[in-house]
């Protein structure tokens, strides 16, 4: 048979989604909806699927077609109503459920193969032979280099719950091949990815995610930071796109007072559904000031923690407009393992606006803040609803737009040498980084920290030549300033690296946020306290002093 012509399947999925849409979107009457799908009489919809199935002049794969037609459907109704086929739902989940199937390896392309660069702690890898700086050539004998080396691995890697990967590997001093067998088995995946004292008295935390575990990993993290004399806390959630609502809703119980509104949602009738109220378990941050830092990948969950904080003026929003996501998914699992995902309320702050941005141009959005300037000025950001909502204290909010920040801080857009620029693309710290732990062998783990950072002169001269060997155009004669003006930042990205590599992220996020002009910010308002009180507008307001620690303490707090 001739390989068949895709053309008239796609066009007849995209009449299909004419048609469901026409049921779905046009329909006034929720009854008649719901007879036309429930009735126990088969759909339009249904009937022509079953002609094609019984009738059509070719065999066709009726599984394919409505691949092809359900993510047709859902993009025509929100743009966060979505279908998982099953074969991706594990890797979707994997950072929401706290975990994921398989040998707990991150690995990194050196030239055309992929090379361990760390080893998760607690997964089935972390107990095997395995070590950073091992090249992988085979996994259960399908070759894995060349193109795409790191997307092969990651497609082979993965099998089934206690089966045994094997992988062949390349080690540094060792002649012939190596095999390690590694069940594949719980891998776990933490929310909390770094947490650390910048100060005597200011904590960090990292939230990358909200997954099954995360206000475990926050409370924690929380109880060991107040022991070390937290009095400022800041939460770094740029980037977070979201997860598990109820998990920002427990640490947002645990940030703001008994009783404070955290967030509500409304259905398809409009009408005020669920509403969620601060009912604090174990009052883990009560007296720490509190620092949101966000940006435009702060999305959904993420933005319900930033909305609650800023609404109650329980702390400051620091950085730039976040995504603008107020729409809620629920999942729903299909007979065959996939799952449709799909939108069903809509999230309220406690100042009743809605966080969800416009859907016009909604994929182009964030290029667009770009294009207008809103990454250099908050004065460029206008909002496309001019309705004013009002937080706790009185200070004006907009909807329909995300969350804006109390603190506008602008892109940074200093210019970086040349060097430095060179050196990220090519990400030649890490490489040269995890050659030197490879290297090192069976002594890596005991003498990898000192021989990288010990004499770091000797280290970033060391850098620059396996540099020059490995395609970075530098002359250390004629280009000396620029070598040395680039310096304390190229060496900010390796200490990073090297610290990565060994698995202490606390240490290695601390070196990454080395030079973040939007946690300088955070740090330096949160070690303020007029001005820390005036962007509040906390006006009527008792500070309290005990054993030096100093609290706001709003009329409503007082005793």
């Amino acid at each position: 048979m001739k390989p068949r012509n895709l053309l008239p399947l796609q066009l007849f999925a995209t009449c299909l989604v004419g048609l469901l849409l026409g049921k779905f979107c046009f329909s006034t009457s929720k009854e008649k909806v719901e007879l036309s799908l429930f009735n126990g009489k088969l759909s339009k919809m249904q009937s022509v699927i079953n002609i094609i199935d019984n009738r059509y002049v070719d065999a066709v794969d009726i599984d394919s077609i409505n691949e092809l037609v359900i993510p047709d459907i859902l993009s025509r109704l929100d743009p966060h109503t979505s279908y998982i086929p099953a074969k991706r739902l594990n890797d979707v989940d994997k950072k929401v459920v706290g975990h994921y199937y398989g040998i707990g390896i991150e690995h990194f392309p050196i030239n055309d193969t992929s090379t361990v660069i760390t080893i998760v702690e607690g997964s089935p890898a972390y107990s095997s032979s395995i070590r950073p700086g091992d090249k992988i050539i085979k996994i259960d004998d399908v070759d894995v280099t060349g193109h795409n080396a790191t997307d092969k691995v990651s497609e082979v890697i993965k099998g089934e719950h206690d089966s045994k990967a094997k992988l062949t590997i390349k080690r540094y001093g060792v002649d012939s091949l190596m095999e390690i067998s590694i069940p594949r088995g719980i891998v776990p995946v933490l929310s909390t990815t770094a947490c650390y004292m910048i100060d005597s008295t200011t904590a960090y935390i990292k939230l990358d995610n909200f997954g099954d575990n995360s206000y475990q990993e926050f409370a924690e993290s929380v109880y060991g930071l107040e022991y070390r004399g937290a009095e400022n806390l800041i939460i770094d959630l740029r980037g977070n796109l979201g997860g598990r609502v109820d998990q920002a809703r427990r640490i947002a119980s645990e940030l703001l007072s008994r009783g404070d509104t955290i967030v509500y949602t409304t259905g398809r009738d409009h009408e005020i559904e669920d509403v969620y109220i601060d009912t604090t378990q174990y009052d883990l941050c009560s007296g720490i000031r509190i620092a949101c830092l966000v940006d435009g990948y702060t999305a959904s969950a993420a933005e319900i923690l930033s909305a609650a904080i800023q609404d109650n003026d329980r702390g400051i929003i620091i950085g730039r407009r976040t995504f603008g996501k107020g729409l809620v998914q629920t999942p729903i699992l299909m007979q065959d393992g996939s799952q449709l995902r799909l939108t069903t309320h809509r999230y309220y702050t406690p100042s009743g606006r809605s966080l969800q941005k416009g859907y016009n141009n909604y994929d182009n959005d964030l290029s667009n803040r770009y294009k207008r300037g809103e990454l250099d000025s908050a004065s460029a950001f206008h909002p496309s609803d001019s309705t004013k909502y009002y937080t706790k204290n009185g200070r004006v909010v907009y909807s329909k737009c995300g969350v804006m920040p109390d603190v506008f801080v602008p892109l940074n857009r200093a210019p970086l040498p040349d060097i430095v620029h060179k050196f990220d693309s090519a990400a030649m710290t890490m490489r040269f980084a995890i050659e030197k732990y490879g290297q090192l062998g069976d002594q890596a783990s005991t003498r990898f920290i000192h021989e990288m950072l010990d004499d770091e002169a000797k280290t970033y001269e060391e850098l620059i030549s396996y540099s020059r060997l490995h395609g970075i155009n530098i002359d250390p004669r004629k280009q000396k300033n620029e070598i040395s003006e680039a310096m304390p930042m190229i060496m900010a990205t390796l200490k990073s690296d090297v610290f990565h590599i060994i698995g202490d992220d606390n240490q290695s996020t601390k070196y990454f946020n080395s030079d973040d002009n939007v946690l300088d910010t955070a740090v330096m308002i949160l070690n303020d306290l007029d001005r820390l009180t005036n962007i509040l507008n906390i006006n009527n307001k008792t500070i309290k002093q005990d054993n030096g620690k100093t609290t706001i303490i709003r009329d409503k707090d007082r005793n």
